[in-house]
């Protein structure tokens, strides 16, 4: 089987987890099928188990941009389309048995593709423009993700909440819809055990946009330092909210316990994450949550909002309201207040990302593969 996959970001271009997906589940599905992966020329980038082809379009946005309807220029939306049109002619040059693209920046392309070949089109959604926006979608953006769910032959959703939101609010037939969890490479992150002494380490990492909820982080992080004046919180990556929260660090009178790191390099994090006593993320909307399993492998004592959809494959950790300040606080304290606690959940997290492959989630998507082709 021959796969032509239609990419935006790949390492070492990312800006979150949909670069992390596509690496690690192509590394994974090549074994058993040959993949064609195109994407945006953003340089030289290789690997040696695909074929990457630079389309040649390039735009400055990620895939987890934030649009208004005032902000959006004609020269964004003639980007996308160029870049549709410029993946559907280097698409020409290669011979294929399925289409797959990935969120609302690839889904023209792919379209454009299946309607000059007849090939099978999926389209993986990992998040919607209703979640991004926090409920106030750019009508353009929403347009082409109504557009892919309309069009695709198959679609994945990264979770349930996902799956159920496309039937709800874009009218998607729940037939052509599969599940498949996103996973996690347990090995890189395993340092094997803690590293460093007892810091009494809070971590949070992730982009820092509205929906990340860190301000809510730094709220329970108030109450955590009152109780536990030797806690540190510290918040690692980059975002339009970076000023916004130090400011707010300041205000709530914790700046002295609150670090920011900005951006880390994906070499270091496994070292980050076995420092850290707790990892917290606090998403007001998450998709999936690759992080948490990230933190997880390195056993870390995990703490997630009960809106991710890494909360409907985990039972090893702390699931709350986003918005319960006090609750979080109250976990993080009975983490880093009893011992036994946290040896029980640091265990149990290593071992439960264990079972969380990368080989299963190729497996079911080459399972998909194949259910699209014969019914085609």
């Amino acid at each position: 089987m021959k796969v032509l996959m239609i990419g935006w970001e790949f390492p070492p271009y990312v800006s979150g987890g949909l670069g992390t997906h596509t690496y690690e589940l192509t590394k994974r599905m090549s074994r058993d099928v040959e993949i064609i992966f195109l994407m945006p020329d953003r340089g030289e980038v290789s690997v040696p188990w695909m074929k990457i082809e630079r389309v040649r379009a390039t735009i400055n946005i990620g895939p987890y941009t934030v649009f208004s309807e005032s902000v959006i220029s004609d020269s964004i939306i003639d980007s996308v389309k160029k870049y549709a049109e410029e993946a559907c002619k280097t698409a020409k040059k290669f011979d294929f048995d399925i289409i797959h693209c990935h969120d609302w920046l690839t889904a023209l392309a792919g379209i454009y593709v299946k309607k000059e070949t007849g090939k099978p089109l999926v389209f993986t959604v990992h998040s919607t423009e209703y979640d991004r926006s926090l409920g106030n979608p750019c009508p353009w953006v929403l347009d082409i993700e109504k557009y892919g769910i309309r069009e695709a032959d198959g679609i994945i959703a990264v979770s349930k909440r996902i799956r159920d939101q496309i039937v709800e609010k874009y009218g998607a037939n729940p037939e052509k819809i599969r599940v498949i969890y996103n996973a996690i490479d347990a090995s890189v992150f395993d340092c094997g055990g803690k590293i460093g002494p007892n810091e009494d380490m809070i971590l949070y990492l992730g982009r820092l946009t509205l929906h990340k909820g860190v301000d809510h982080l730094l709220r329970a992080a108030k109450i955590v330092i009152e109780h536990h004046p030797t806690a540190k919180f510290v918040i690692a990556g980059k975002g339009d909210k970076f000023n916004e929260l130090v400011e707010l660090a300041v205000d709530l009178g914790i700046e002295d316990n609150v670090f920011f790191l900005g951006y880390v390099p994906q070499e270091d994090l496994p070292k980050l994450y076995a420092r850290a006593d707790v990892f917290v993320m606090p998403s007001v909307y998450e998709p999936f949550g690759i992080t948490a399993l990230e933190a997880m492998a390195a056993g870390t004592p995990t703490i997630i909002s009960k809106t991710s959809g890494v909360s409907e494959v985990t039972r090893n950790v702390f699931k709350v309201d986003f918005w319960d300040a006090e609750k979080m606080a109250s976990r993080i304290l009975e983490i880093l207040n009893y011992k036994e606690l946290y040896e029980e959940m640091s265990n149990n997290c290593r071992q439960e990302a264990k079972r969380i492959t990368w080989e299963d989630v190729a497996a079911q998507t080459i399972d998909f593969y194949k259910f699209l082709i014969n019914k085609k």
